[in-house]
Order: C-alpha cells, then structure tokens, then sequence
C-alpha cells in the first residue's frame, strides 16, 4: 500500500500555474527530469528519481453531492489547487519512506515561497504537517515529523502547534 500526502492549496493562482511552480521547484532541486512538464503534472502525474509519484491539479469538488466545508483548526478552508505525493515503498526503485519525506517538505516549502496563498500538507487527511494561513506557517508540534533534520529546511519566522483536519 503506498503513503499518500496532499498539499492543498488556497490560492490565486490556476492549477496550470501552480503546476509550472511545481515543476520549476521540482527541477531546481534536482527532484525532476529536463523533459518532465507541467502538461504531464496535471495529466498523468511524474515519478522523480526518489521514487516518488506526484501529481497537481484543480479545485477539490464537493463530495457526493453533499455541500461541505473542509475546516483546519476550525477554520474553514477552500482549496482551490492540490499537490498530490505518493511515496514508494522503500526498494531498489526508491530511497527510503523518511527521505522521501524530506524531499516532499523541501518541495514544499519551495513551493510555498512562490505560490501565494493559504495552504495545508496532510497526510490522508488525518495528520497536518504544516498549514499557512495568511501568510503565517505553522508546523505541527510532533517531533516526529518535524525533526531537528527538517526543522533546518524551514526558514523562520514559523510557529509550531496542534493541527487538525475536520468536515463540517
């Protein structure tokens, strides 16, 4: 069974641009090929040489007719772009699940520095890594997902605190 997390996004931007953002931090940072596109991070989706799946796209609809609101930390959130992190099984094809992760989190936050707006990273929508909100991150509290390790990736200010992911 493969380890799934989103980034879900609130932002101004189109899913097109967002994909391009994730494509251009994506190379930068030596997680994508020259020939991986936009186009395909929106289509079908790109494995990077660690092994990992991702995928971009647009506005999450609503969920089987019913109107609901996505709330984190009792605050309602719209997203209206996604990022998408399937991370491979540890094996010959990719690195480890915890270097994975930390490439995810460098991802990121590149991302967050070029894409405005509101944000949340989760894991299948039971554990909140990070949200921004108004411009202000907040990493979740757990020492086991933030590590002193990938505490070092984030560039201050920050805060750390509980988050939650709730439907209303």
């Amino acid at each position: 069974m493969a380890i799934s997390y989103s980034l879900d996004l609130a932002t101004p931007l189109s899913a097109s641009k967002v994909a391009l953002a994730l494509r251009e931090c994506a190379a930068a940072l030596g997680m994508l090929g020259g020939d991986s596109s936009a186009d395909q991070l929106l289509e079908e989706g790109v494995v990077t040489p660690q092994g990992t799946w991702m995928r971009a796209g647009g506005r999450i609809e609503q969920s089987r007719g019913r109107a609901w609101d996505l709330l984190v930390g009792g605050l309602v959130f719209d997203p209206t772009a996604w990022v998408y992190f399937r991370l491979r099984k540890p094996g010959a094809a990719s690195d480890g699940l915890a270097t994975q992760q930390d490439h995810m989190i460098r991802l990121t936050l590149g991302l967050l520095d070029v894409v405005p707006g509101d944000a949340v990273l989760h894991f299948d929508y039971e554990t909140v890594w990070l949200v921004r909100r108004e411009g202000v991150l907040s990493l979740s509290d757990r020492q086991d997902l933030w590590t002193l390790r990938r505490l070092a990736m984030v560039r201050p200010p920050y805060r750390r605190g509980k988050h939650w992911y709730t439907w209303e």
